[in-house]
């Protein structure tokens, strides 16, 4: 009897499942995240002449800057706008199955902050398009404007250009504001400290600069510095964090 137990595979071993079934578990994990945004994109795409109206706030009222130039604008246009407010939509969810994926898989002490750090991610990501929106957007367009008035050149953009600019922009700054998500996590899973991050500071604002270049819809310097001095202070908010994570785990530890 005992050397029978000794052959029996440990329970995890017995328990875990097939190459092909987290194959499986994989497919359908796409196959509910597609579900989730076709979904919440019909919806939007429902609600298209009021997420126009948000849209198009920042812009100056009256101004008669935007134009259609295409025949079928309109129809591509509430693609694009319906296609981006279904992905905020559909992001919660998206990140749930994703969880749900990563779970059996991960060991307890990573389980534990598995769900913290999607939470956290989509809130960072919510608050880019937000920061985008209500902050950046508005100056950045300000800029524009002005400049072309400086210039004696009347604006006369079109509408298609515009969303496409607005859109890249906020969904830019969305994937931007994941930098902390990531910083932290590596550091409470003790694969970075804050001296490192200290230390390499420099190189870290070269790097943001370099991402603000590539999520930026223009490539001029202005829109890049606006970008990036979110992100440096984000930096920057991640070295205290990671400082407090291991001042705390020197206490406990």
């Amino acid at each position: 009897m005992t050397r029978a137990r000794a052959q029996e595979p440990p329970p995890s071993y017995a328990a875990a499942k097939p190459f092909l079934e987290h194959l499986e578990d994989l497919r359908w994990t796409f196959i509910k995240s597609i579900a989730a945004f076709v979904l919440a994109t019909a919806v939007c795409f429902v609600l298209r002449q009021d997420l126009l109206k948000v849209l198009t706030a920042p812009l100056p009222r009256n101004s008669g800057f935007l134009t259609s130039l295409g025949v079928a604008d309109s129809f591509m246009i509430s693609i694009k706008i319906a296609a981006f407010a279904g992905l905020i939509v559909s992001l919660p969810f998206i990140l749930f199955f994703l969880g749900q994926f990563l779970l059996p898989a991960l060991k307890s002490s990573e389980k534990r902050i598995i769900f913290p750090v999607l939470l956290s991610g989509f809130c960072l990501f919510v608050a880019g398009v937000l920061a985008c929106y209500l902050f950046l957007l508005p100056i950045t367009l300000k800029f524009f404007i002005s400049d072309s008035a400086y210039m004696g050149i009347r604006p006369q953009w079109s509408i298609y250009n515009y969303i496409s600019f607005v859109t890249q922009f906020a969904i830019g700054m969305g994937l931007s504001f994941e930098m902390p998500v990531v910083i932290v996590t590596l550091a409470k899973l003790g694969i970075i400290t804050h001296e490192f991050l200290r230390q390499k500071r420099r190189y870290f604002i070269v790097a943001i600069f370099f991402l603000a270049a590539c999520i930026t819809p223009t490539s001029d310097i202005f829109t890049m510095t606006v970008v990036a001095g979110p992100l440096i202070i984000l930096y920057e908010v991640c070295v205290w964090a990671a400082w407090s994570i291991e001042r705390g785990r020197r206490k406990t530890g």
